[in-house]
């Protein structure tokens, strides 16, 4: 992301929170009309929307973490892979970039020297 779209982040949260706000407003008000006047079983129905709304929120979050950290430990296992190769091409004491050091075993091989 390049840093003249930085700005655009602010506002963008300000409406995800009034839309979240608006849609819990609107589902306990629907719960509200659904019971009506039956005031015996309005504990039963906001428990049951409070347990199943709190499970919902709970597997998305996790799923999310478990998604962006997969996806992060994979480019971190990338970059590794990569900046090592280099290391190894690079490296002075390379055999193909000073004979002398022959000898040594390659980074490439999983040596460490």
């Amino acid at each position: 992301m390049n840093n003249e779209y930085y700005y655009l982040m602010y506002p963008t949260v300000v409406l995800i929170g009034m839309s979240q706000s608006i849609m819990l407003g609107t589902s306990v008000n629907m719960i509200n009309e659904m019971i009506g006047l039956k005031a015996k079983k309005s504990a039963i129905v906001f428990g049951t929307y409070s347990f199943f709304d709190k499970i919902a929120n709970g597997i998305i979050i996790y799923l999310a973490m478990v998604i962006f950290l997969s996806f992060l430990i994979l480019i971190m296992k990338i970059e590794l892979i990569i900046i090592c190769r280099l290391r190894c091409i690079l490296h002075e004491d390379h055999p193909r970039n000073n004979p002398r050091n022959s000898w040594r075993p390659s980074l490439a091989l999983g040596h460490v020297y």
